[in-house]
């Protein structure tokens, strides 16, 4: 099962696939999710999975050049 979605329908909105199968559903064909996991479910590492994905990106501190002249 792939998440297959154009972004325009979605597909750029992160997801996480839960499974309480994860023989019919193991890691290897499930694609296009931002995390998965089994059930049952670590709650902790859920949510930390979460604060992460929801956390925007860090970008380096910009420097300031020095003046011209």
């Amino acid at each position: 099962m792939a998440r297959t979605q154009p972004r325009d329908k979605g597909g750029s909105i992160a997801a996480i696939a839960v499974t309480g199968y994860p023989n019919e559903f193991p890691v290897v064909t499930v694609g296009g999710f931002a995390a998965y996991f089994q059930k049952p479910l670590d709650l902790e590492n859920v949510c930390e999975t979460i604060s992460a994905i929801l956390r925007p990106p860090t970008t380096p501190s910009l420097r300031r050049l020095p003046s011209p002249g």
